[in-house]
């Protein structure tokens, strides 16, 4: 093809384009023909002697184009390509899909990104929210059961407490009364203020009590906090017994209590609680009469519980027995058995009240012979007059008798 003079040439990749050749080589320039059917190819015409020799010079040069191609593939035909109109579009087509598939995938991340940036920032604004409002309903919450529990302490004995602390939690319910219900933080503040002032008020101190343990008549147990819970039951108690002890300090009753012999000491207390807590059942407060330290012992459960429902009549019991064994110690009264007239009884009328069942008594001499007797089968009052000529008088299931 070397040998050839220079012109334009059918393409062998695309006919409908011819390329240039300078006498040397391919140049890469390109030109659109219209083939036409039967039309010979463009090349240097000569006269008709000289056609066959074009003919077979052309085949030649075919032949030699197609067997050189590497021209065409070569680094220099591609870019003598990419300069070509045709080339350039091509080029700016595989440029552009280049950046599509580069760009489009980053851009669409970056949006998608961005979208879940922005989900992720309205959620934590949302769960602020969220939040910031169950914070406010809690704090109302704290603020109402405050007001509650401040006020009604309030309402209570406060004379105990320091005048100046008290004026004070008045004035932290005050504020945290009036103030605005929109923020939690100044609604929580106001709360712990009340709760402060309140903690500085303190409580009353209470005296000590004991919890019991109370048997009712078929021996089943109850438990009760003090032996004012156990008056609330409707149960009847054959009894109880004192428990845990709680409160602050002794009262002036209980001091007293001890003073007047009542228990033996501090530390046995709580038995005039257990007395208190079923005294209005049990068999020891249904007695007639008492003994001397059975009276003691009832005097000091009584200053206890001052307050129970049968508290006159147990005491009106206890004065009598108390007033008995007053008369009993100094002679004015004596009890049941055989009595040395001038010693253990003096003269004079004596009576004995009460029901009486089967009373006997009988007046004697010094031999022992009867002076006078007599046997009460039943009665409520049983007078007799003791003389001083009598040696003895002695009585039975007769009570105390005492001198009238």
């Amino acid at each position: 093809m070397s040998s050839s003079a220079p012109g334009w040439f059918p393409d062998q990749a695309e006919p409908e384009f011819e390329v240039f050749w300078n006498g040397s080589r391919w140049t890469g320039d390109r030109r659109r023909v219209a083939v036409t059917p039967n039309m010979a190819p463009d090349f240097p015409r000569q006269d008709e002697n000289k056609g066959n020799a074009h003919l077979q010079s052309s085949s030649a040069l075919v032949a030699g184009r197609q067997s050189d191609t590497g021209p065409l593939t070569s680094a220099s035909s591609v870019s003598s390509f990419i300069r070509t109109v045709r080339g350039r579009w091509i080029t700016a087509g595989l440029v552009a899909v280049v950046l599509a598939a580069l760009i489009i995938p980053t851009v669409i991340n970056g949006v998608e990104t961005s979208h879940r940036e922005q989900a992720a920032v309205r959620e934590i604004e949302v769960r602020a929210a969220r939040l910031a409002v169950e914070a406010r309903d809690d704090a109302l919450v704290d603020r109402q059961e405050t007001l509650d529990d401040a006020r009604a302490f309030l309402m209570g004995d406060l004379g105990y407490a320091p005048e100046a602390t008290v004026t004070a939690l008045k004035e932290a319910v005050g504020e945290l009364e009036k103030m605005p219900l929109s923020d939690a933080a100044t609604i929580r503040t106001a709360v712990q203020s009340v709760r402060n002032g309140k903690t500085n008020v303190g409580v009353p101190k209470v005296p000590y009590t004991w919890s019991l343990s109370c048997l009712d008549f078929a021996s089943r147990s109850h438990e009760f906090v003090n032996f004012r819970e156990a008056w609330k039951s409707t149960i009847s108690f054959s009894g109880c017994r004192e428990d845990e002890r709680k409160g602050d300090f002794f009262s002036d009753e209980q001091k007293s209590a001890v003073a007047s012999g009542a228990v033996s000491g501090v530390d046995e207390l709580g038995v005039l609680d257990s007395i208190c807590g079923a005294l209005g059942s049990s068999s020891y407060g249904s007695m007639t009469a008492y003994s001397e330290s059975q009276a003691k012992e009832l005097y000091g459960a009584l200053s206890i519980c001052p307050d129970h429902p049968k508290a006159g009549e147990i005491r009106a019991k206890v004065d009598s027995s108390l007033a008995e064994a007053a008369a009993l110690a100094d002679g004015t009264a004596f009890g049941s058995g055989v009595k040395r007239v001038g010693q253990e009884v003096q003269p004079g009328t004596y009576a004995t009240d009460g029901a009486l069942n089967g009373c006997y008594w009988e007046r004697t001499d010094g031999a022992g012979e009867i002076i006078d007797n007599n046997f009460i089968g039943s009665a409520l009052r049983v007078e007799v007059t003791i003389r001083a000529s009598d040696y003895s008088f002695s009585s039975n299931r007769c009570g105390t008798w005492k001198r009238q």
